[in-house]
Formats: C-alpha cells, structure tokens, sequence
C-alpha cells in the first residue's frame, strides 16, 4: 500500500508540474512580451478576442495582432492566477496583464494534439 501512494503521488505531481510548466512558460513569455517563443505555442489557427472583437488568425496573422497588442500596452506586471484542465484533456489559464493604466483579463486555451502536446488555440483579452 506504501509503494501504491508513493506512484499516485509521484503521477499526479508530474501532471500537474507539467500543466504548471505550460503557464509558467505563458507568465515568462508574456511578462517579457517575447514574441518570438510566443509564436512557438500558437497553433496553425487561432482564436484572439480582445475587448469582444473576436476574429479567426493563422499563425502568422496571431503574431502581427500580438506585436500590435505589445506596442499598444506596454507591460508593468503579468501573473497567472488561475489554471485547470477540462474532462477532454485541454488546459486553460487566466491571467492579469497589467499597463501603467489599466489591467487586462487574459484567458488562455490549449489544446491537445497528436503526441501530447499542446497548442495555444484561443486567447480572450477584457479591459477589467
């Protein structure tokens, strides 16, 4: 039984490190406002609302409306606050982007792909 707790124990930590991973990569990225390894975690198409315009992008599309975004509102702070997993195995988070005149809501979905992987695939942006 000793064994049998010390493998539930070990399964669930590395699932719920890896689902850590994932946002504390999405924290780092957007704190720096990295654009570049941003564009890493995109899938081939996207789905980017802010402020409920809501629009469909390719990967090439998604960068050109972060950069904008970036240029617009020059970062103070971001931290995830929130994060979970869905029944089918898609991760989520919520986030607070902070400029020196407002916060943001950020909301973040990946979903999985062959190999186990995961992709950014939707991006919600609200003025709080």
């Amino acid at each position: 039984m000793k064994y049998f707790s010390i493998i539930a124990f070990l399964l669930i930590s590395s699932v719920s490190f890896s689902q850590d991973a994932q946002f504390q990569k999405i924290e780092k990225l957007m704190g720096k406002q990295d654009l570049s390894q941003l564009e890493l975690l995109i899938d081939q198409n996207i789905v980017i609302c802010i402020n409920e315009i809501e629009k469909n992008y390719s990967k090439a599309e998604a960068s050109q409306v972060f950069k904008t975004f970036f240029a617009n509102n020059p970062i103070e702070d971001f931290k995830m606050n929130h994060k979970g997993t869905s029944e089918k195995g898609s991760k989520y988070g919520i986030g607070i982007y902070t400029t020196k005149k407002k916060e943001l809501s950020c909301y973040f979905y990946f979903k999985p792909k062959s190999g186990g992987s995961l992709a950014l695939s939707e991006v919600r942006i609200e003025e709080d």
